[in-house]
């Protein structure tokens, strides 16, 4: 490649920064930018191919990529021979030699059929499946024409003085495949990076749950639930075992947060509950989003960090108790307060007085043992610490504006 090409590099440029954005938070799909000569090329596929066959030629070769062969402003569609897909784009010349890479993505899904093809057809040995089968459960599955027409849009209109780009496609999936050289240096450097990866993307899915950021935990959670080897074509015991896992660390993340413990185990138990009954591939990953939305609002509508300990304790102290007819008086003597300076103290801190936050506390935990236990209605009123059955319906209507047998009706759990 010639050395006189200017290098106006774009990596912090305003074209590369929205193009990342839309490409990595909209369509989940990786976007790379790189300055001529391309000497970090391999980065935008971590190395994988160097790793499988030594000295990959990412500039001449006939089975890939083949980079020396890309005009300038010309969008280039490549279907490796590992069958997924790159969308690599040469800037015209006049702003930059820089070279765009969009992907790899995949047009299929991963299956164990398709990764054994993937591994006969380019003769590699099979003690390589994990290695092959990492690699493609971190890369995200989406339609090819979705990702390119998002790309032209974005480069039309943040690039309006180019003329045209040309589109070519290349497929590369019945080429001749290079002869295998494992690179074990470049597979434990590879493996390094996947494990720093998943830390790193686990720390930010966890502190969305615990910080109650629902919707970002949810835009996480595919790439979070695939690097886990959670695939939705697996077998239900195998799918249960996922939920079970999910649910485990979420739990354990919340226990170190601001919320009491009694409500993370609480949740935790529910959804436990509910997987264990749930047997229908469909409401079983509905349930991973159920499991995030769980315990994010938990984070966020039950956290007591703002209170002082006083109040804290009160809280946590009604929560254990809801089963008796506790008051007032039973609080200020377990903390041995002044019962008018502590009703005064509450009320400023939490916007309710004592009274009513008790009422309210036993009626969400009747809505809780409504939809996630057969127990009649008498036997939860009582479960509340409420004996007069009259009185716990009109209390549970006023509060929610249902009776005890329509809010069941209406929002009971899968069984």
């Amino acid at each position: 490649m010639s050395d006189s090409r200017k290098s106006i590099q774009l990596t912090t440029n305003p074209i590369f920064t929205t193009i990342e954005k839309v490409m990595t938070i909209a369509l989940k799909v990786n976007a790379h930018i790189f300055a001529y000569p391309y000497s970090t090329i391999t980065e935008h596929d971590h190395g994988f191919r160097t790793m499988l066959w030594g000295d990959f030629d990412y500039f001449h070769s006939d089975s890939d990529l083949s980079i020396e062969d890309f005009e300038p402003n010309c969008l280039n569609v490549v279907r490796s021979n590992l069958h997924f897909t790159n969308i690599l784009y040469r800037f015209p010349e006049d702003i930059s030699n820089d070279l765009l890479i969009i992907g790899p993505f995949l047009q299929e899904e991963v299956t164990e059929s398709f990764l054994r093809n993937i591994i006969t057809t380019n003769n590699l040995p099979t003690n390589v499946f994990q290695l092959v089968q990492s690699y493609f459960n971190a890369i995200p599955f989406i339609d090819e024409d979705t990702v390119l027409m998002t790309l032209m849009t974005l480069l039309d209109q943040l690039i309006p003085q180019k003329s045209e780009c040309k589109l070519i496609y290349t497929d590369y999936t019945s080429s001749h495949i290079p002869a295998f050289t494992l690179q074990y240096e470049a597979v434990q450097a590879y493996r390094l990076k996947s494990v720093e990866d998943f830390i790193k993307l686990q720390s930010t899915f966890m502190t969305s749950i615990t910080n109650g950021a629902y919707h970002k935990a949810k835009e996480l959670l595919p790439q979070y639930m695939t690097l886990c080897g959670f695939q939705a074509n697996q077998s239900i015991p195998d799918i249960k075992k996922g939920l079970y896992e999910l649910n485990t660390r979420c739990q354990s993340a919340m226990l170190s947060d601001r919320v009491h413990p009694a409500y993370t185990i609480r949740a935790y138990q529910e959804l436990d509950q509910f997987i264990k009954m749930e047997n229908r591939r469909t409401k079983l990953l509905q349930l991973q989003d159920t499991i995030i939305k769980k315990y994010a609002y938990l984070s966020k509508n039950y956290s007591f960090s703002e209170y002082s300990i006083d109040v804290r304790k009160a809280i946590a102290f009604i929560d254990i108790n809801i089963d008796s007819n506790i008051s007032l008086s039973d609080i200020t003597d377990y903390l041995q307060k002044n019962p008018q300076t502590f009703s005064a103290k509450f009320k400023r801190e939490t916007g309710k007085t004592v009274t009513n936050y008790i009422r309210e506390s036993k009626i969400h935990s009747a809505m809780k043992l409504l939809t996630s236990t057969p127990l009649s209605i008498h036997e939860i009123a009582s479960q509340v610490g409420i004996n007069d059955f009259s009185y716990f319906c009109k209390l549970f209507k006023t509060t929610t504006e249902m009776t005890p047998n329509e809010y069941r009706t209406n929002f009971q759990a899968p069984s």
